[in-house]
This record gives structure tokens, C-alpha cells and sequence, in this order.
């Protein structure tokens, strides 16, 4: 028996804290789950309502006043006292704890981003043991140190929130409640070992290509009693293992050993659209004296990245490189998957990331107000080929530059990077979200930028220390003359939505890398229906209003809704206009910096997800709704893409390929009336470059027999072979100009092993064609569908988990479009 580990997970007990620690018997203990918050134990209590369903919200405020206390027992395993060593590891503690042990102190912390481990040994006794955690009130330990603070400092949102290193978005975002949660909301065990552990390994790629992957592999081991023996690190994948053993001699406390191997005509790690998501299986083994001491595992893949900043003419370019090729990122922000995060399951988290990959995404931006995500999350980027640019976790405010504020960020980031190297995905670390960007404009004559420090000397020099392997940006904006400009850098645009601009102030933008930029919407009407009740379902109701975190939210939807459409009468048609007005604008931006490719070499809008059923500017709702954008962005994403581009005297029609290879292609450009009547139609050879965008044909509508413009369009497809890779289309008025014709959709419903397929066509142009099941738990493969005139489009209905009988699934069955 070398090491031993005891689960501390499942059922524990919780009540608000007193002055004094209640004995495990006393009857004010409600029943909790670890890994939790002390909501959710609360609201399964019956203690308070669902904050997410209507104003809970505000009735469960007062939990973030309290101290809560958590208990429960355990019986140590015969024998356990015998080990040299035996910690309690706490993956996550939210955020101010005191752990206490058979009545006896252990520890406090003052950290919810990263594990805690601590020896408990003495404090453990032959079978049955009791462990206590108490959650200080998070809003008062922010409250006193913003108190003692020397200088006020600056931030948005909840303004102590930069004194704790607690999740930001907790105290409230312009897209999120204020839940401030606390409990033990990672796993938690005992861990016993009788000689040493093997604490992390690192498998450093110093030289990839396809003929040779030159590693460095290091192993990180605390020895508890004096050791001499050897670490064995394999690597394996499809039955070949690549294997070192590295000698170990060490005294009682931490050593790191390392050795470097080469693995010949490696299988290498390739983005989402760009080549296969190689893995490889890490499994090390720490022995001495003839027996194993520990064991270790992991993956990881092999890849190359960097970040090219080169001058060019219009400054200097900002491109992610993997394995020597330029990759567009195109993506968006990814935010915490729930205000609740112990919510948030490893199925969650792979169906999230795979709806990233589904719409032809390959990046997704971890803002820097959430956390560092759970491992589930990572393992998924890994497997689907989706990249993750890592802020650390400070945004929009000034941090202290204190000593003690500068201690706690070091330890964090020594204890986040090990846990996050390995993987392929992880492809840049950023220092913050907006720092450097209010320093420059948001608050003017500050004497100097609190938090710099931070960004510009603690994160990197760890970074370089702990992970040479990948790029350190200092923040996001940042780069240039000043931190969001158009030279340099990476940018966040938003002149257009919080400016109240049009859609059109993208097209002049020149950004290198755009690394937000938004556009609000409702959720799907299915969100809407779980969070009102009937009486709340008009615009501007309470709940309607509260679900709308940003000031005058709803009424900045409907000031740009009448921009494309007429105004509705109804929520529902309201949620449905306000959806394609979202996705139209996002269009209109990726397409146009997509054509810059690569002086501008990324587009990640604001932002993916949401952790609660909002209006916001996602393209998922929560949980898990698909909502225009969504379905566009599956479009627009795509790896080859047909646009239109006004040319001032004309139209050009562009396209843009991802793809390594050049191709043969035809490209058909037709003008259509809404009736099925061809006015023009030409078609050309092309040849479609590889890793390119050109200009592939010009028009002059003027020169055209188009007639009435509000009653005809221009359609562009792209053919390689008979497959139409990319088709899109070009209107002459805003929609809500259009003559659109009367239409009567039928649909054609065919059973399929897993849902449904729906099968659509019309005589006539349909105009954002919107399927709906709200009954059943299920998602459209496509939706918000354009109809040609005379061509049928099929879409996919997959249930979730009950499939309905045909009768029932097409009597729920809903379709709509604009009219």
C-alpha cells in the first residue's frame, strides 16, 4: 500500500453560522451536497426560491450577508494512520473558509480559484472523524479590506469585488444576476501516501513538426520521508508508448526532475477544421526500493503555437500560428456555464463545447470576470479541436498593488498553470480583460494603472517560468499606441452596440484581431417561458425588465430593432426579431473583417453562453437554447465562405477559404425575384486559394434588369464539384422594406432513429423560416432558414432524451416566419 484515497464528496450537512460550532447533532442542520453552494443546499431545503425563476432574484440576497457552516463525518480507513503523509485536498473553496478538524483548526483560505491541499494528519484519529468548513461572508471581508484600502480604486459592476479573489461576475454583470455564492464547490478528499506523490507532470513540447517532436518532460514530486529511485513517464496513443525514466534522490520536501525524448513522425494536434485532434495518454509511475510510491495521469496533445507580431503597413499583424500554419480564430467569449457552477456537469460542458464546434468554431475566449474553467471543459477543447485563449481572472477595474494582493496572484497562477499546461488547446495566456483599456479611457487623470504590476511582471515571469510554451499576452485589449486601437494588437468594438451605432460601423473597422464585440438579443422563447408567468409576457414587464441586466437594455433592443424590421406586436415575435437583428449584425462584422483575413486574424464575439436565462448578447441561452446567432454563425464560420461587400459603386462578391489546399470551384450569381422569376445569372470558373480571401466576381446593380429592388435579390453559391460549399445573399432595402409574398409552409416530417428530419419548400422566397418544439427536450440542426424559391431544405430535430410519437411531435410543432 504506497497511497490511498478517500472521496469526501456527496452528503454533508449546513447551517447559517453562529458565534459558536454546533455539535453534529443539534437540530438546526439541513441536509447538502458537496461539491455545492450554500444556494442550492438552500433552495433544496425549500429555504429560499429558485433566484433564476421571475425577482427571485432579490429574495435570496440576504444569503450573501450570513456565514454558513458545513459539516460531516467519516470513518478513516483501517490502517491510514500508518502513512507518512495524508493531506486534505480541496479542488475549489468559495471563498473565505476555515476548516476545522475533530474540533481542532486546520487552515483558512482566502481563494476560490485554485486547490488547496493541507496536511491533517495530527488532527486525525482511528475510525470515525468530523470535519467542519466555515464560509466567511464574502461581501464583508470585501467590505474591510476595501476599508483599509489607501486609495479607492476603480472597477464596474460591484466595486469591492477587486479586494477578493472570488469569481467577479458573482457580485453582478451587465448580463448576470448577483448570486454570491460560498461552499466547497470542487471535489474534496483525503489523500495518503506513505514515502512521496508525484504532484503534476508537464510534457513541454520545445520542437514539434511532423517528422520530430523534441519534448521535455518534467516531473514535479514532494517526498515526505527521504527518497532515491526513479519516475517513469510514458506517452501512448493507438498501442505505441514513447517512455523516459528519470533517477530521483531527494530529502523530505519538493525536487523536479527532468529528462528529454524525441518521438519520430509524430501524429500531430491540429484546431477544429484545420487537421485531426491527436491525444496522447500520460501515465507516470513513481518507484523506489522496488515498489510503486505513485502514480500519475494525464493527455495531452503535441502542437506548436505562437503569436506572429510582424510589422506590416498598417502597423503590426496579431496571428495565432499551430504548427507553422496561420489559423483565423473565429469563435466567441465564453462565460461561467452557470451562476451555480457545481451545476455545471462534465456532460454540460461537453455539449457546450460541442455546439462550439458544430457552428465551425475553433476558439473560445475565457473571460477574464469567470474562472478557470473545470477540467471537463479543457478535456472537451482538447478533444473537439477548439482553442482557448485563457485570460486570467481580473476585468474591467483597477486590482491593488499591494504585497499581500501580490502574493495571493502569484500563488494563484503557480497553482492554476500546472493544472492547465498540458493541454493542446490552451493556446494563449492573457493577463486581464479591459484593465489596460480603462486605464487609457474609462477613467481619466488616474496617476497611474493599479494592477500593472500584475499584468506586466508577476504573470508573465511565472508564465515563462512554469510555461515557456505558449504566449503571454498582458491584457485583452492591449497593443499599440493606447490599448484598443486598429494598429496593433487585439481589439474590443464596441462603438456599434453600446455606442448605438448600425451594424454598418463594423465595415470600417481595421482591427488586427477582434477579440469582442456584441450585439444583444432575448433568449429563445422557451427561456422566456421559464423564467415569467403567463401575466409577465409582455415588453417591459418586471420580470421581462429584470431579466435584462444591462441599464435600459430592452430599450436599446428596441431602438435597434426597427433599423431591419417592423415592430412586432407580441413578446414572442419580439424574442424572434430581436434574435435576427442579433445575428444581421454579427454577420455583418465577421464577414467583413473574415475578408480582411489575415490582416485582421480573428473574429471571437461577445460572447457564447449564458449562466442564467437573460437577454444578452450570446448565441446560446441557458442552458443550452440555440438562438439565431447560433444557427448564422454555423454560416458565417463555415470554412469556406461566400459574401457581398459594397464596393460604394457597386457590389463585389468575396470569398474566403480556411482550407490548407487550393480547389476548383464555380461560383453562380443569380438575381431572383421573390416570386421564382431569374432576372440575371452568371457563372464562372474559379480557382478558391488556400488559406485566403479574394474577390471573386463585381457587379453594378444599376446595370442589372432587377426592376422593383423590394422585390428581388441577388444569391451568390460557391460549387466544388455539385456540392454548393458556401451560397448567400444580398438584399437592396432593409427587410422590413421587403414585399415579401403570402406563404403557406407545409412541412414534411420523416421519422429517424434519434428525432425527426422537417423538410421544407416553397414557391415563393421565405424569409427566416423558424421551427420550434417547446414541449420536448430537443435541438434544430439548422434553423432561421432562408428559402429559395422552388428548393426544398430538410433540418434535423434531435431529441434530447424522450423521443415524441410522430401525432405528438407535429401537433408541438410551431413554424414562423418574417412576414
Amino acid at each position: 500500500m504506497s497511497s490511498e484515497i478517500l472521496p469526501l464528496d456527496g452528503k454533508w450537512m449546513f447551517q447559517q453560522a453562529g458565534p459558536e460550532t454546533p455539535s453534529l447533532e443539534d437540530p438546526g442542520w439541513l441536509p447538502a451536497r458537496v461539491p455545492g453552494v450554500a444556494h442550492l443546499d438552500l433552495m433544496a431545503s425549500g429555504q429560499i426560491p429558485d433566484p433564476f425563476y421571475r425577482l427571485n432574484e432579490l429574495e435570496a440576497q440576504w444569503v450573501e450577508d450570513r456565514d454558513w457552516l458545513y459539516a460531516r463525518r467519516f470513518d478513516l480507513p483501517e490502517g491510514w494512520l500508518e502513512f507518512s503523509a495524508i493531506e486534505l485536498q480541496c479542488d475549489g473553496l468559495d471563498t473565505f473558509a476555515d476548516i476545522a478538524v475533530n474540533g481542532r483548526p486546520l487552515a483558512s483560505t482566502d481563494n476560490m480559484f485554485h486547490p488547496w491541499r493541507f496536511a491533517i494528519k495530527g488532527c486525525l484519529r482511528p475510525g470515525s472523524n468530523e470535519i467542519t468548513v466555515r464560509f466567511r461572508s464574502a461581501v464583508a471581508e470585501s467590505a474591510r479590506r476595501a476599508s483599509q484600502a489607501p486609495i479607492p480604486l476603480m472597477s464596474a459592476e460591484y466595486k469591492d469585488r477587486i479586494y477578493i479573489r472570488k469569481a467577479q461576475y458573482a457580485g453582478g454583470w451587465d448580463w448576470g444576476p448577483r448570486l454570491m455564492t460560498c461552499g466547497i464547490w470542487r471535489p474534496i478528499r483525503l489523500a495518503a501516501w506513505d514515502t512521496a506523490a508525484i504532484r503534476s507532470v508537464y510534457i513541454r513540447p520545445v520542437e514539434i513538426s511532423p517528422d520530430r517532436a523534441f519534448l521535455r518532460i518534467q516531473a514535479d514530486i514532494e517526498a515526505f520521508t527521504a527518497l532515491s529511485g526513479s519516475v517513469r513517464v510514458a506517452l501512448s496513443r493507438q498501442g505505441q508508448v514513447y517512455a523516459v525514466k528519470i533517477p530521483v534522490s531527494a530529502e523530505q520536501g519538493a525536487v523536479s526532475v527532468s529528462a528529454e525524448t524525441t518521438i519520430e513522425n509524430p501524429t500531430l494536434w491540429w484546431p477544429n477544421g484545420y487537421g485531426e485532434q491527436a491525444m496522447y495518454d500520460i501515465h507516470a509511475v513513481l518507484e523506489s526500493e522496488g515498489r510503486e510510491r505513485s502514480a500519475w495521469s494525464g493527455r495531452t496533445g503535441l502542437r506548436k503555437v505562437e503569436l506572429v507580431r510582424q510589422p506590416d503597413e498598417q502597423g503590426e499583424s496579431f496571428i495565432i500560428r499551430i504548427n507553422k500554419r496561420s489559423i483565423f480564430c473565429k469563435g466567441a467569449d465564453w462565460v461561467p456555464a452557470d451562476s451555480f457552477l457545481p451545476r455545471a456537469t462534465p456532460e454540460r460542458y461537453r455539449e457546450l463545447v460541442a455546439q462550439a464546434r458544430d457552428a465551425h468554431m475553433n476558439m473560445l475566449r475565457v473571460w477574464g470576470g469567470g474562472i478557470y474553467e473545470d477540467p471537463a471543459f479543457f478535456a472537451a477543447c482538447d478533444e473537439m479541436g477548439i482553442m482557448v485563449w485563457q485570460d486570467f481572472c481580473f476585468a474591467c477595474a483597477e486590482y491593488p498593488e499591494d504585497e499581500w494582493f501580490h502574493a495571493l496572484v502569484e500563488k494563484e497562477a503557480r497553482e492554476v498553470i500546472p493544472l492547465l499546461r498540458n493541454h493542446p488547446s490552451l493556446a494563449l495566456w492573457c493577463g486581464n480583460n479591459e484593465n489596460h483599456w480603462a486605464f487609457d479611457e474609462w477613467w481619466p487623470g488616474r496617476d497611474r494603472h493599479y494592477g500593472e504590476t500584475i499584468y506586466d511582471q508577476i504573470l508573465p515571469a511565472v508564465c515563462a517560468e512554469l510555461d515557456p510554451s505558449r504566449p503571454y499576452w498582458p491584457g485583452s485589449p492591449y497593443g499599440g499606441p493606447r490599448a484598443n486601437c486598429d494598429e496593433c494588437g487585439d481589439q474590443h468594438v464596441w462603438n456599434v452596440w453600446s455606442g448605438w451605432g448600425t451594424a454598418g460601423g463594423y465595415l470600417h473597422n481595421q482591427g488586427r484581431f477582434i477579440s469582442e464585440f456584441g450585439f444583444q438579443s432575448m433568449p429563445t422563447w422557451q427561456a422566456v417561458l421559464s423564467y415569467t408567468d403567463p401575466e409577465d409576457r409582455y415588453l417591459f414587464s418586471r420580470a421581462v425588465d429584470h431579466h435584462n441586466k444591462q441599464v435600459s437594455g430592452n430599450a436599446r433592443l428596441c431602438r435597434f430593432l426597427p433599423e431591419y424590421f417592423k415592430m412586432p406586436a407580441t413578446l414572442e415575435d419580439f424574442v424572434y426579431l430581436t434574435q435576427l437583428v442579433q445575428a444581421e449584425a454579427i454577420k455583418t462584422g465577421v464577414e467583413h473583417w473574415r475578408r480582411r483575413m489575415f490582416n485582421t486574424a480573428g473574429t471571437l464575439y461577445w460572447q457564447f453562453n449564458d449562466c442564467w436565462p437573460v437577454a444578452s448578447w450570446s448565441c446560446l441561452d441557458y442552458p443550452r437554447g440555440r438562438k439565431a446567432l447560433w444557427h448564422f454563425s454555423r454560416r458565417f464560420y463555415a470554412p469556406i465562405l461566400v459574401s457581398f461587400a459594397d464596393s460604394g459603386s457597386g457590389l463585389e462578391v468575396w470569398v474566403t477559404s480556411d482550407r490548407a489546399e487550393p480547389a476548383q470551384g464555380t461560383l453562380k450569381v443569380s438575381a431572383i425575384t421573390f416570386t421564382g422569376e431569374t432576372l440575371y445569372e452568371r457563372s464562372e470558373p474559379l480557382t478558391i486559394p488556400a488559406d485566403a480571401s479574394i474577390m471573386a466576381a463585381s457587379l453594378e446593380p444599376a446595370r442589372l434588369p432587377l426592376g422593383d429592388l423590394s422585390q428581388c435579390f441577388l444569391h451568390a453559391t460557391l460549387y466544388i464539384g455539385e456540392y454548393p460549399a458556401s451560397e448567400n445573399s444580398h438584399f437592396f432595402a432593409p427587410f422590413k422594406y421587403l414585399k415579401l409574398p403570402e406563404v403557406r409552409l407545409r412541412p414534411q416530417i420523416r421519422t429517424t432513429r434519434d428525432g425527426y428530419d422537417i423538410t421544407l419548400v416553397s414557391p415563393v422566397l421565405v424569409k427566416y423560416a423558424y421551427l420550434e418544439v417547446t414541449a420536448w427536450e430537443g435541438q434544430f440542426d439548422d434553423n432561421f432558414i432562408d428559402l429559395l424559391p422552388g428548393r426544398p431544405r430538410t433540418a434535423h430535430w434531435q431529441a434530447r432524451s424522450e423521443k415524441p410519437i410522430p401525432t405528438q411531435f407535429r401537433k408541438d410543432l410551431k413554424l414562423k416566419c418574417l412576414r
